[in-house]
């Protein structure tokens, strides 16, 4: 309404006050021109609910947003105006799995790839992915996790069960439902059950136990900590062991949030009197801090 006055009021005389107010049609401003693209149509002025739409000149580039916008009553277009974008999703990889779909690169603007684990993996996540015009795939790549137990590791000591081949022999494990014996070698005890179940998570169970020095500490077990030094140097069980000798010093260290009650270094002794190993002083616990 262009009209200064929008209302008329019945006089006595019956006839209406002012002169009868005036609609114009919306003007929208021109539209927006792009980057690498154009619209149509090309006009003088664009009133309410005239629409446009773009396309991008180079056919390789892909449209991001509205194609196509309209004038509002209030005199401003419906959506922003879109880009014309390069879209070229990385090649995609996952470990453990093959192609079953989409070996042809580049990966343009919904591009479908689609995979297939190998045999003793399982899928985290959805098969197929499309590229989007962010130049990324959607939903994000999956994972392919072990669909087994792995190969237990026994150090100073051995299995008896025979394990699987899986991803072309590259890698060995166990189904579930497969049961093992843990052996230790000579003058070395086990510490634990000495049979194991792969279970339906995939993991041990009992856990997989460990070989201690017949004559020696038994390994230290800090609940909210662990053995960092042995004898001064790095320790890391799943590589040095969990044999304790006479004269072995170790150095302890709690997790965060948890502070060291005791010595935080001990020797493995032998007591002549009690003929026993021990640790001295004892071993230390670790104890929730306060604030």
């Amino acid at each position: 309404m262009i009209s200064k006055k929008d209302f008329r009021e019945c006089l006595a005389d019956g006839s209406w006050s002012n002169a009868a107010p005036v609609c114009e049609a919306t003007i929208c401003p021109p539209p927006f021109p792009i980057r690498n693209g154009t619209f149509h149509p090309l006009k003088d002025e664009y009133t309410y609910l005239d629409s446009v739409r773009y396309s991008c000149d180079d056919p390789k580039k892909f449209m991001n947003g509205e194609g196509s916008i309209y004038c509002n009553q209030n005199g401003s277009w419906s959506s922003p105006p879109p880009e014309c974008v390069a879209v070229d999703c990385p090649i995609p990889n996952v470990p453990y799995s093959r192609k079953i779909s989409g070996f042809t690169t580049p990966y343009s603007l919904n591009s479908v790839v689609i995979f297939d684990c190998y045999n003793g993996f399982r899928m985290n996540g959805t098969s197929t992915v499309k590229c989007n015009i962010k130049s990324e795939w959607e939903p994000s790549l999956p994972d392919c996790l072990a669909a087994y137990c792995k190969e237990p590791t026994l150090i100073n000591g051995y299995t008896t069960g025979t394990p699987t081949s899986f991803h072309d022999t590259l890698e060995k494990g166990y189904n579930v439902g497969d049961t093992i014996q843990m052996k230790c070698n000579t003058w070395y005890s086990l510490k634990g059950d000495y049979k194991i179940t792969c279970g339906s998570d995939f993991m041990w169970s009992p856990a997989v136990p460990i070989c201690e020095k017949s004559l020696g500490c038994s390994s230290p077990v800090i609940s909210n900590g662990q053995v960092i030094l042995k004898n001064n140097k790095e320790y890391i069980p799943e590589i040095d062991g969990h044999a304790f000798s006479d004269g072995d010093t170790i150095q302890i260290m709690c997790d965060p949030g948890f502070i060291i009650k005791g010595s935080e270094t001990s020797e493995c002794d032998y007591k002549y009197l009690k003929a026993r190993y021990i640790w001295t002083p004892q071993l230390p616990v670790c104890v929730p801090a306060k604030n």
